[in-house]
């Protein structure tokens, strides 16, 4: 997919950014049930459309981005800070949100999970689902989950699953997680608490 970089946005932005910001909350609160993003976007093409609209409905000047080496080319740089006009940082404590795919992650350790005093401050990481890959289920509990559910997202394997467990244990601070698949997101925030299907 090739794209305009100035035109390859939201063709209403203030409304359809906050249309998908409104599914990003939901999605937050309702953690691993998958919500919609109706708007196909025309990124450069090492971004989906949903992880577009998701950064450019999440990121302004105000919130440092990181972007994965896999998802970063001049093309990709030039649209990210036309349609939000965020700093493009290198270091990864300093970001506010990471963008990355789901096969290629970064040390998530290295990114802010906020302090006691502001665990408001920690860092939102935004994964673009590779849905080729092999997936890993996982049983989910916690706020917004009634009782429990079951989770199998491609791309995701055991080792970032156990890097979540580990980031639950953080909590109040901790990271987010933002899924985002073909047409939709699903999120996986910090007070989420994730089983592996198969560990003891």
């Amino acid at each position: 997919m090739t794209s305009d970089f100035f035109s390859g946005g939201f063709e209403n932005a203030p409304a359809q950014c906050a249309s998908v910001f409104r599914a990003v909350l939901m999605a937050t609160a309702r953690p691993g049930k998958e919500y919609e993003i109706p708007y196909k976007l025309r990124p450069p093409s090492l971004l989906s459309s949903t992880t577009a609209a998701v950064v450019l409905s999440l990121v302004d000047q105000d919130t440092p981005l990181w972007l994965a080496p896999a998802l970063t080319n001049r093309h990709v740089n030039s649209y990210l800070k036309f349609h939000t006009q965020a700093p493009l940082v290198e270091d990864q404590a300093s970001s506010t949100f990471g963008v990355f795919p789901s096969t290629q992650r970064p040390g998530l350790s290295d990114f802010s999970v906020g302090t006691i005093e502001y665990p408001d401050r920690s860092a939102t990481l935004i994964l673009q689902i590779d849905e080729t890959a092999a997936p890993t289920t996982v049983c989910m509990e916690g706020p917004g989950i009634e009782h429990r559910l079951t989770l199998s997202l491609p791309g995701l394997d055991k080792d970032f699953w156990r890097f979540v467990q580990t980031n639950h244990q953080l909590y109040p601070r901790g990271l987010d997680f933002l899924f985002c698949l073909s047409d939709g997101i699903v999120a996986c925030p910090r007070s989420s608490k994730v089983t592996i299907e198969g560990d003891q």
